[in-house]
């Protein structure tokens, strides 16, 4: 871990020669593929429903720094091709999609962002107790996701935390997150460089700069890959590539990924969700494990 630190070290001074340059490199790639500016995206309504089902649970998804529902349009259309069963709900960052630094680094509109999504969390908790609930966060989303968790009532628990290319420290602590959810899948690609990188220039939604969970995993303090229940870590898989995911920032945005592989995760979460009826104990504890078992089989 030290040699790596010091590599990246020298590589931010590098970087930071170049500024300017560096900066527009990276708002063109967190734009890219954006379809629409913010100022098109209703303030009115932050949750955008595309789901079939209403008996069996949500799935909320939490897009990237660019801020925008279209974002994870991939994700979603994908996932309702593979007949996901969940209601998707997708809730934007209520912010431009121009200033994606900006996004990355206000930490207290970062927060308050967190908030609300922990709102709309014990909302649909409390509303439908023994349906699943699922969060997924994606790129800067994952961050949000981590801390909307954390920020859960005693009395609110997810089933599953998703989260692909998230950019959250490597070394987070995840014991309160665990604490609130059943299952947690963290997707990370060491080809992935914006969460590299660029988090290591820019600094992660929790404000390190450092290379993020999304790049190369959550590390013990040895540099080896965190063991802890309920936690799933997956790297980049080059099978993916035939599904269009190229192992690079953008390869989430993959329709055919997301129906053929992040789907099989979601179902998991379904199948076992069952068995988590009551508020978490003992016994719930006991079931994590098993369940972070099925979802790396899935994989």
């Amino acid at each position: 871990m030290t040699r790596t630190h010091s590599t990246h070290s020298g590589l931010i001074g590098r970087l930071r020669l170049q500024g300017v340059g560096v900066l527009f490199g990276i708002s063109c790639i967190f734009t890219a593929g954006c379809g629409e500016p913010a100022a098109t995206v209703s303030q009115s309504s932050a949750v955008s429903n595309v789901a079939k089902s209403e008996n069996v649970g949500a799935l909320v998804m939490i897009p990237g720094v660019v801020g925008q529902e279209s974002d994870l349009a991939g994700m979603r259309d994908g996932l309702c091709d593979a007949g996901c069963p969940l209601r998707i709900e997708i809730i934007p960052w209520e912010t431009s999609a121009f200033q994606p630094i900006k996004n990355l680094t206000d930490f207290q509109a970062n927060l308050d962002r967190a908030g609300r999504i922990a709102r709309r969390l014990t909302q649909l908790r409390r509303r439908h107790p023994d349906q699943t609930l699922v969060l997924l966060g994606n790129s800067g989303g994952g961050g949000l996701a981590i801390m909307a968790v954390e920020m859960l009532p005693d009395d609110v628990v997810i089933d599953q935390l998703i989260l692909t290319a998230a950019a959250v420290s490597h070394d987070y602590n995840l014991s309160r997150v665990r604490m609130k959810c059943r299952s947690i899948v963290n997707v990370y690609s060491r080809a992935d460089g914006i969460v590299g990188w660029g988090t290591s220039l820019f600094g992660t939604i929790d404000r390190k700069n450092t290379l993020s969970a999304g790049h190369c995993g959550f590390l013990a303090p040895d540099g080896s890959l965190r063991d802890e229940e309920g936690l799933v870590q997956i790297e980049y898989n080059p099978e993916w590539f035939r599904f269009g995911h190229d192992g690079s920032h953008l390869g989430y945005r993959s329709r055919k990924w997301a129906e053929a592989v992040l789907s099989r995760w979601l179902m998991t979460s379904i199948e076992t969700a069952s068995v988590h009826e009551d508020a978490p104990g003992d016994d719930a504890e006991s079931d994590s494990p098993s369940t972070a078992e099925k979802t790396a089989a899935a994989y």
